[in-house]
């Protein structure tokens, strides 16, 4: 199993922090910039790191992994999303004929029915509920993949 990654396990204390006086949020903030990255992402950071070339690689050598995870992800969405399951005809397609017939998704709508955005096929405790800080007052409401999003995101 991999290590989980440490900000998975200090988000429940997000309010917290963010109630605290400034000197804390300081210290708290230079103590966790002090960890390496795999104890603060985890694991699964490393092996995402590596598959873009480590940060090293050109864009011409990373762009048939871009592709294919694309595709990827496209296949997921067309398979697990309830909002997309009209689209279903589309799945064997090249992934950038997929983007070009899929409508572009109004905010409004997955405000409102913010369940046919959710795979099938996530189970409920692997999902991290999370609120867009923005300027609007109705933050809009988000899940990132537990242990697997912000490693992503990082490498």
């Amino acid at each position: 199993m991999e290590a989980m990654a440490i900000e998975d396990l200090l988000h429940p204390f997000l309010g917290k922090y963010l109630e605290s006086p400034s000197w804390l949020k300081a210290s708290a903030g230079r103590a966790y910039s002090l960890l390496p990255a795999r104890v603060r992402l985890g694991s699964a950071y490393g092996r995402y790191r590596d598959e873009v070339g480590g940060g090293t690689a050109d864009a011409g050598a990373v762009a048939p992994a871009v592709d294919r995870k694309l595709a990827a992800s496209l296949r997921w969405a067309l398979d697990t999303v309830p909002a997309f399951e009209r689209f279903k005809g589309l799945a064997g397609r090249d992934a950038r004929a997929i983007l070009a017939e899929l409508p572009v998704t109004d905010k409004l709508d997955i405000k409102r029915h913010p369940d046919r955005y959710l795979s099938t096929r996530m189970p409920a405790g692997a999902r991290m509920e999370m609120f867009t800080g923005g300027s609007t007052r109705n933050p809009m409401r988000f899940y990132l993949q537990k242990h697997v999003s912000r490693p992503k995101e990082f490498a």
